[in-house]
């Protein structure tokens, strides 16, 4: 596992849960691209799970940020307004959390 500053992000259940099953290389959030503003981060696992909650079939993971939130993270008022949420800069490895059996419903 990679070194680094913790921070959150949310993803699709049933996707993350089969990769993670697979135990396939780190599995990583994409970051910036020309077309694709980054993953959404979050520096709490409450504000993740907020966010998760308002969207059906996703959990929240962690993320390790190698170059730390000031510089992995554009969480500028103007990104959050277009986006809804802080944008991840860089590709960050996820990192599957303890969950219980509650949190691993497909049912919200």
């Amino acid at each position: 596992m990679s070194t680094g500053e913790m921070a959150y992000t949310i993803g699709n259940k049933v996707k993350y849960s089969e990769y993670f099953a697979k135990r396939l290389s780190p599995p990583v959030k994409m970051g910036q691209r020309p077309r694709y503003p980054g993953g959404a981060v979050f520096k709490t696992f409450d504000d993740a799970q907020a966010f998760a909650n308002k969207h059906e079939g996703y959990a929240v993971y962690g993320l390790t940020l190698k170059n730390g939130w000031q510089r992995s993270v554009d969480d500028s008022p103007a990104a959050v307004a277009l986006y809804g949420y802080p944008v991840l800069l860089v590709d960050s490895e996820i990192i599957d959390l303890p969950r219980s059996v509650d949190d691993l419903s497909t049912n919200e």
